[in-house]
């Protein structure tokens, strides 16, 4: 077991091989195991026949599933490095804002930086100088083994009115739309805030939340469109429920 974990930290990837790793790890982590072509090609802003090129490349290397039309997926190996792929940007983002005081909307593109630079010893250091478990956009930070957690959060939209929730994470795509990000900032939702589904109007019409604490509070308007893309838990809950993603090995154990 040690001699297979060795062999597969001394893999080298270029810059490029660990981008397509993290696009398709936080495919998963929305619970899409498989993506098609044209969607990696949209994420990563590349031609379609780029794509193929790539998961040729890493189907070689043994790290991706792929057939022509079908998509690709994550093999365990791929799985593995992936997650310390991610491992390294989120705790630098964490490392961004808790102990050089940047805004938690612009780190996305410096994290992505780093996270093709960190040494193991580096990104060592980097974590000891932080404590949340998650990046500061809500997502769980993977474990050093390369082991992936998921949570328990749903979109605001899935809420009923009267419930009190708290906000825990924004989905994957809003974490380099500065803009958005902003926008979220100035309302106050944010992950860690607390708020109250106060109405949820009809069809396509906005959500109306109750922001602030007993003494001082707002209602505000969300567009649906937004309101499906921030996740929240239950106000009751404590702590964010984390949940290991089980191996293959582990899955047939259960």
């Amino acid at each position: 077991m040690k001699s297979k974990q060795k062999s597969e930290e001394r893999i080298c990837l270029s810059a490029t091989e660990e981008d397509y790793l993290a696009m398709l790890l936080r495919s998963l982590e929305r619970g899409v195991k498989r993506v098609r072509t044209t969607e990696i090609a949209k994420v990563l802003k590349v031609s379609p026949a780029t794509v193929t090129n790539m998961l040729d490349r890493l189907k070689r290397r043994k790290l991706v599933y792929y057939r022509k039309y079908h998509g690709a997926q994550l093999t365990e190996k791929g799985k593995i490095l992936a997650a310390k792929i991610i491992r390294k940007h989120r705790i630098a983002e964490r490392f961004l804002v808790d102990v050089l005081g940047m805004d938690w909307t612009e780190t996305h593109k410096e994290a992505h930086e780093l996270e093709h630079a960190l040494s193991d010893e580096l990104l060592e250091r980097f974590e000891r100088l932080i404590s949340s478990t998650t990046c500061p956009h809500g997502h769980p930070i993977p474990s050093k083994k390369g082991e992936i957690f998921h949570d328990c959060s749903q979109p605001l939209t899935e809420f009923v009115e009267g419930e009190e929730v708290r906000i825990a994470k924004v989905a994957h795509h809003l974490e380099k739309d500065v803009k958005t990000l902003k926008k979220l900032e100035k309302l106050g939702l944010v992950p860690g805030i607390e708020v109250k589904i106060k109405q949820k109007q009809p069809v396509n019409g906005p959500i109306m939340l109750q922001v602030g604490n007993k003494k001082h509070t707002r209602t505000i308007a969300i567009a649906k469109k937004i309101a499906a893309n921030i996740f929240a838990i239950p106000a009751t809950i404590k702590d964010l429920c984390l949940e290991k993603e089980a191996s293959k090995d582990e899955k047939r154990s259960q």
